[in-house]
């Protein structure tokens, strides 16, 4: 995907990041790096990757222009037999269990941006 569709999804990303970030500069914050855009660290949760003191958290980023995109409960859950990719349920499921081998203990967050009309 190309053009201001993706540059949407990257304003939300990077505003995310930029507070995890901004947290990692608190004197005493469990944070000790923030990856973007890392699927070695991650298949499908890897738009933003925190590493705590001891834990990580998987951050995937999903934004709509509108309430009645696929990121309703069905689209969610299920695809239709025209789309190419797994449910994104599945997506993090897969992604999580991608983790397995890694040490530590793990948290898989969703962040759903709404835009509004534009």
């Amino acid at each position: 995907m190309s053009g201001s569709a993706t540059q949407a999804g990257f304003y939300y990303q990077n505003n995310v990041a930029a507070l995890k970030i901004l947290d990692m500069l608190r004197i005493g914050s469990p944070i000790r790096t923030v990856e973007l855009e890392n699927p070695d660290g991650a298949k499908h949760i890897d738009d933003i990757i925190v590493h705590y003191t001891d834990y990580s958290e998987y951050i995937q980023i999903k934004w709509s222009a509108d309430d009645n995109s696929n990121y309703a409960l069905y689209g969610l859950l299920y695809t239709t037999p025209d789309d190419k990719k797994p449910s994104l349920m599945k997506q993090l499921a897969t992604g999580f269990l991608s983790l397995s081998t890694k040490t530590g203990a793990k948290i898989i967050s969703l962040v759903r941006c709404l835009t509004g009309e534009r």
